[in-house]
């Protein structure tokens, strides 16, 4: 549709949720923004081999930028934005660099807390991304409180957590 910006997923149950993030661009900028979720590889790359091409891709994870970013399909935004990934697990953030190094994306892992990040780097991010790790953290209004206190003036808290009584997960 000629003048509206086609944003796909790979992942994401509901598209209200991605919209929300991009809500106070297209009121600011008036461009409306569609999401479509849970968009399949093949789609993607029936897409990129035809007609139809989304304007933006968000992919699930770094892997699929790899598999994506090789053939051209997409262009990694390592100019655009700068990416910082936390976890207090060595062997997770061992993993993650694996990822990101496997698929040349540039992201900063760092081993910290929420709190630890929100002492040192106050007001320091636009966007802030925790998923399925809410329901690990032993103090989840502390952790949120610190979370927020990561985001400039006017940034977005995105967060997700299974819901473990799901029809998904109960089939």
């Amino acid at each position: 549709e000629e003048g509206v910006v086609d944003v796909w997923a790979t992942w994401g149950d509901e598209p209200a949720q991605l919209q929300s993030l991009f809500e106070r661009f297209s009121l600011s900028s008036g461009i409306p923004i569609r999401v479509t979720t849970r968009v399949s590889s093949d789609d993607l790359l029936k897409a990129y081999a035809g007609t139809g091409q989304p304007d933006l891709v968000i992919l699930s994870s770094s892997d699929l930028v790899g598999a994506y970013a090789e053939p051209g399909a997409v262009e990694p935004l390592d100019g655009w934005i700068e990416v910082t990934g936390i976890d207090l697990s060595p062997p997770a953030l061992a993993v993650a660099r694996q990822h990101a190094a496997d698929a040349a994306v540039a992201v900063t892992y760092m081993r910290a807390s929420a709190e630890e990040m929100a002492a040192k780097q106050p007001a320091a991010y636009d966007i802030v991304v925790c998923m399925e790790l809410i329901e690990h953290v032993p103090e989840p209004q502390r952790f949120m409180k610190r979370a927020a206190e990561l985001l400039r003036p006017g940034g977005i808290l995105y967060l997700t957590t299974p819901n473990f009584g799901s029809l998904a997960r109960r089939a």
